[in-house]
C-alpha cells in the first residue's frame, strides 16, 4: 500500500489534532498549523511566574490579522441565542470521544464573529435587536469579507480559547473541592 506525504503528515499528528489536522489539511493549510503548533508547545513548556499563572495565561490569540478573545460567560449566551452547533460539539466532547466539527458557512462566520468582536457590545445587540442583528453582522462583516483561509485560522484559533476555558475550569474547580472552599462537588458526609 501507497501512502502519500500528506496521509503520512495525519497519521504523526496527535490522536486530539487528527480532526483539526485533516480538516486544515484539506484546505492547504498544512505548514502554517504545523509551524503554528510547534511555536504553541514551545510556548507551553516556558512556565510563567506566580501561582495561578497557568490559570490566567490564556489572553487573546492573534492570528491571520485577527484577534480570537478568550472565552468569557457572554460569549456562550449569544451562541445559546444563536443555537450554535458548537456548544452542541462541546457538550458532545465532554461525553465521547468522537466529536463532529461539521459547521456550515454560516455558523462558522457567527462563530468567528462571537470571538472576534467585544463580547459586551455584541450582547447588547443581542438584547437590543436580536439573533437576526447578529447573523446578519456575521454576514456581512466575517462572510461577504474574510477569505476561506482566515475563516477556518479563526475556527482553530476558537477551539483552542474553548479548550483553555474548558481547563481552566477544571482546574479551578479541583482547587476548590481540594481546598475545601466548595462543597458542592463532593459527596454528602454521611451522619
Amino acid at each position: 500500500m501507497i501512502v502519500s506525504d500528506e496521509q503520512k503528515r495525519v497519521q504523526s499528528a496527535p490522536v486530539i489534532d487528527r480532526g483539526i489536522a485533516l480538516k486544515v489539511m484539506n484546505h492547504g493549510l498544512w505548514n502554517d498549523w504545523k509551524n503554528r503548533q510547534s511555536c504553541v508547545r514551545e510556548a507551553k513548556a516556558k512556565p510563567l511566574p506566580g501561582p495561578l499563572s497557568q490559570a490566567f495565561a490564556s489572553g487573546p490569540i492573534k492570528v491571520a490579522g485577527k484577534t480570537v478573545n478568550r472565552a468569557v460567560p457572554s460569549h456562550f449566551a449569544i451562541l445559546q441565542a444563536l443555537e450554535s452547533p458548537l456548544l452542541k460539539m462541546m457538550e458532545s466532547a465532554m461525553t465521547n470521544k468522537d466529536v463532529k466539527m461539521d459547521f456550515k458557512p454560516a455558523e462558522q462566520w457567527e462563530i468567528c464573529l462571537v470571538f472576534t468582536q467585544d463580547a459586551e457590545t455584541l450582547y447588547e445587540m443581542l438584547e437590543n435587536e436580536g439573533v437576526k442583528a447578529i447573523k446578519k453582522l456575521a454576514r456581512s462583516a466575517v462572510g461577504h469579507s474574510w477569505d476561506a483561509g482566515i475563516v477556518n485560522l479563526v475556527m482553530i484559533s476558537v477551539l483552542e480559547q474553548i479548550k483553555r476555558h474548558i481547563e481552566t475550569t477544571v482546574r479551578f474547580a479541583a482547587e476548590l473541592e481540594g481546598g475545601g472552599e466548595v462543597s458542592f462537588f463532593q459527596e454528602p458526609k454521611a451522619q
